[in-house]
């Protein structure tokens, strides 16, 4: 071999491989957006998936439509994993509030209500200012 032929090694480096979706759907009772992002590294064969998914609910319920049920929910799944195995984190947070109608056994909550803002840091309020009174 001459001083002119060296052997040449070419580099690659391999991207790690992103992916995000978004999917909404949507019901007469019920309202969803799912955000899942995946992470693969084909390298070293390491991999992440973050779910987060927002929920809606709302409607009558008991006989003939007594009250109304509203319900947000949040679950964030993180996974994150290679081929030796994983660690999985899961967190629910799950707000609800509940109005009951006029009937003998109502014991009227009507004035509790219980609000979620998502815009800012997952802000949960409950008022029961009216509620109690002198």
């Amino acid at each position: 071999m001459s001083k002119n032929q060296k052997n040449q090694h070419q580099i690659t480096q391999v991207q790690p491989l992103w992916k995000t979706t978004t999917t909404a759907s949507r019901t007469q009772a019920e309202q969803s957006l799912t955000r899942r992002t995946d992470y693969y590294n084909k390298e070293d064969g390491s991999y992440g998936k973050d779910t987060t998914k927002v929920t809606h609910s709302s409607g009558a319920f008991g006989r003939g439509g007594l009250g109304h049920k509203e319900e947000y929910k949040v679950v964030d799944k993180h996974k994150v994993g290679d081929s030796k195995g994983y660690t999985e984190y899961y967190t629910e947070e799950r707000f609800r509030t509940v109005q009951y109608g006029n009937t003998k056994s109502s014991n009227n909550n009507s004035n509790r209500t219980i609000t979620y803002d998502n815009t800012s840091n997952n802000t949960v309020t409950y008022d029961d200012s009216n509620y109690y009174s002198d």
